[in-house]
C-alpha cells in the first residue's frame, strides 16, 4: 500500500475521526457489549456519588478493544463503497484499495483528481457521519483548495508508521542502532 501510495505524482493521506464510534451498533447486537459499572447519583449540593449498587450497561456504538472492531470498520467502508460506487467512482475505488483501518493513503496523478477525490471523499463519508482529519498533500492546488475552505492540513504526518515531509515531499526515517558490546559468550 505504502509503495503503491508514492508510485503517484500526487499523495494524498486522512484519517477517519473516531471512526469506530461512527459505527452504530444494531440492536440485536448490543447486549453482546454489556459491561458492569457502578451507578452514578448526584447529590442535591450537585457533587457526584458513586454509589454501592452496580448496574448493566451496554454500548450502541462499536467500541474500540474489541477483536472484531477493525474488521467491522473495514466491511462497512468497503459496503459503503459498494452501495455509492455509480455515484462517486473515485473516491470508492480509493476506499477498496488504499485504506489501512481508519487511514486513507491515496495516490493520484493530477491536482484536478487529487481535488475531485478530496470532494468524494467527504460526501461518501458524511453517509455514516464519518468526519475526515489529519489531512496531507504533496498537492499545491489541493493545499490551496484547504486553505479557502479552512481545512486544517499538516506539511509533516506520520504514514503508516514513517514521517512523511510533504514540502520536501520525501519520508523521514529515523534508523538508531542500537550498540551493545558482545560478551565472550556470544
Amino acid at each position: 500500500m505504502l509503495l503503491r501510495f508514492r508510485l503517484s505524482k500526487i499523495a494524498i493521506t486522512n484519517d477517519g475521526s473516531q471512526a469506530f464510534l461512527q459505527l452504530v451498533l444494531a440492536d440485536e447486537d448490543r447486549d453482546a457489549t454489556r459491561f458492569l459499572w457502578y451507578k452514578t447519583e448526584y447529590t442535591s449540593d450537585g457533587n457526584l456519588c458513586i454509589a454501592d449498587e452496580i448496574v448493566t450497561y451496554r454500548f450502541t456504538r462499536l467500541p474500540f478493544g474489541l477483536t472484531s472492531s477493525p474488521f467491522l470498520l473495514s466491511a462497512s467502508l468497503r459496503e459503503l463503497a459498494t452501495m455509492y460506487k455509480q455515484t462517486y467512482p473515485i473516491a470508492t475505488k480509493h476506499i477498496e484499495n488504499n485504506t489501512y483501518m481508519d487511514d486513507f493513503v491515496i495516490g493520484t496523478s493530477t491536482d484536478t483528481e487529487a481535488i475531485t477525490l478530496y470532494r468524494e471523499m467527504l460526501q461518501l463519508t458524511s453517509h455514516i457521519s464519518l468526519p475526515l482529519a489529519k489531512w496531507t498533500t504533496n498537492s499545491k492546488a489541493l493545499q490551496g483548495v484547504w486553505k479557502q475552505e479552512n481545512v486544517p492540513f499538516r506539511e509533516i504526518t506520520q504514514v503508516l508508521g514513517f514521517e512523511w515531509d510533504t514540502d520536501k515531499d520525501v519520508f523521514q526515517i529515523d534508523v538508531q542502532a542500537k550498540i551493545v558490546e558482545a560478551s565472550k559468550n556470544q
